[in-house]
Order: C-alpha cells, then structure tokens, then sequence
C-alpha cells in the first residue's frame, strides 16, 4: 500500500528497495545522527533484514520508503515501529541532498497522522542524537515534549513523547 502526504508517499520497504536503504545508511552525513559512523554495506544489508521483519507483512507499521510524490524519487526513510510499553518510535532519515526543505517535519506530521489511526495506540517516542538540533527543533514543532537524556544502544540520546490520544 502506498500512503501519501503533500509532497511525498510512503510505502513500507521491500526487497527491491535494498539499494535505497543501502544508499542512506552508508552515508557518512546521514549516519553521523543515527549511529555514530556510517554502516558497512553488509551492516546495512542486516539492518535492512531486521527492519523489514519487524512488523509483519500486511500490518501498516514499520520502515517505510519515503520519496518524492512527482518522481518517485528516493530521499529517505520513515519509521513507525513497536517500542516500549505500547509505544510505538517514530523517526525518520533523509538524504542530505533533501535537509533543509521541510520534508523532515512533513515526514513526522505524516506518521503521527498514521499512528493516530492504528487502534490502542497512545503514544509516540522518538529518540534523538542530542547534537542534533535541527531534529529536536523538528519534533518540538510538532508537539512532541523532550521526556529524559540516557543512553540507548550506546549512545548518548534524547528521548521525546508525544501523546496522541
């Protein structure tokens, strides 16, 4: 299924879409913000494994392919995906090439619309890198409230909610 927003659709990722997945998350300007360093493409290639056998087929949660509505144009990621406690963790990734232009808070307004669809859920988390502030602006703008700094996956990260109830 293919979803929509102004600018952009979204489409949970498949096998097809390997090379996208593998072209945002061995980039270097992308990664620095997620997981410290670039992936190794077989780091990716795992990665991408995990992502699209985390939610099964046919439920409308996961990591979705985001691209320009016009072209089909790859330009990142959104995520959707079981947390903790119920929640579910939103966020998303984008090609450098694409920062700046207001698709990071398109993508967040899009799943927080999705998510507000899917029965019992309640709320949303997001984890940033705390060094990025053009992320934490994204999610203040949207209503979400930073909730406490700790480290996740070893790394230092911020922890914003969102209640969508």
């Amino acid at each position: 299924m293919i979803y929509k927003s102004n600018r952009l659709q979204f489409k949970k990722f498949e096998p097809t879409d390997l090379k996208d997945y593998l072209t945002l998350n061995t980039n270097s300007n992308v990664m620095q913000f997620i997981t410290g360093d670039p992936m190794t493409e077989e780091q990716a290639r795992e990665r991408f494994k995990k992502h699209t056998s985390l939610v099964p087929e046919g439920q409308p949660l996961g990591f979705f392919r985001a691209a320009l509505k016009e072209s089909d144009t790859f330009i990142g990621l959104a995520k959707i995906a079981p947390f903790k406690n119920g929640h579910l963790e939103t966020g998303y990734a984008l090609l450098p090439e694409f920062w700046g232009k207001g698709y990071a808070t398109e993508i967040l307004r899009w799943t927080i619309e999705h998510a507000k669809k899917q029965r019992g859920i309640t709320h949303l988390t997001a984890l940033v890198n705390p060094d990025h502030e053009g992320s934490k602006k994204v999610l203040t703008k949207s209503n979400f409230e930073f909730a406490k700094s700790e480290t996740y996956e070893n790394l230092p990260t911020h922890f914003f909610e969102l209640n969508i109830t």
